[in-house]
């Protein structure tokens, strides 16, 4: 039976004939673009199967996560799945069985590509503030949707690094159509913190920190 260990060497081959990519403690990484560090995380399943996704980790956001979110477990900005070639919703990620190398091969370079695409269409632009606007937080199958939609933390920080408050306020008053309600400490954690963003706008024009003299 294949397992991580038995592909990491043409994982490794895969993100060198991509510039800018490399493939490190079994994830494919991005460290390109000034503001952002992008993955595609092929959640390796044993014997031998992946869960894939692009996430994101946006330096600005990571800040804000670092001062007043570190508790939780989310740490990223948006995460995107990869979906599988027949997908028909939003949930069916690529997961696909293999038991030999050439199989095992073909479906890393597939998933793969199908992450380099999304990256490319949604996360590649080098400007910060165009960059945390373009992406799609929710859209309805065809169209592409990040994972946790508007339940995601990071996609309301990096709203609030937007200074678009209105969003951050239907966010503290789950006021978006979702599945299920958005989770309770989220809301209530970014309650606290909207009047200290709001109060930093007033006198520097972010929601960042100040930088310590």
């Amino acid at each position: 039976m294949l397992n991580k260990s038995d592909v990491k060497n043409y994982c490794i081959y895969l993100a060198s004939q991509h510039p800018g990519w490399e493939y490190k403690s079994n994830i494919f990484k991005n460290k390109t673009l000034k503001h952002s560090e992008i993955w595609i995380d092929p959640g390796w399943v044993l014997h031998l199967s992946a869960e894939p996704y692009v996430r994101v980790f946006n330096q600005s956001v990571t800040k804000i996560f670092k001062e007043g979110f570190q508790d939780f477990q989310t740490k990223w900005t948006a995460r995107m799945l990869i979906l599988s070639p027949d997908a028909h919703n939003h949930c069916m990620i690529y997961q696909k069985l293999v038991h030999t190398l050439p199989d095992a091969e073909a479906y890393i370079r597939d998933f793969f590509e199908r992450g380099l695409d999304l990256v490319e269409r949604y996360f590649s632009n080098s400007d910060e503030k165009e960059f945390l606007a373009g992406y799609p937080i929710y859209g309805e199958f065809p169209n592409p949707s990040t994972a946790e939609g508007y339940e995601g933390l990071g996609n309301c920080i990096a709203r609030a690094i937007l200074l678009d408050f209105d969003y951050v306020e239907r966010f503290i008053k789950d006021d978006f159509p979702t599945i299920r309600p958005i989770y309770e400490p989220y809301r209530e954690r970014v309650a606290q913190w909207l009047p200290i963003w709001k109060e930093r706008v007033a006198e520097t024009g972010s929601i960042l920190p100040p930088k310590k003299k």
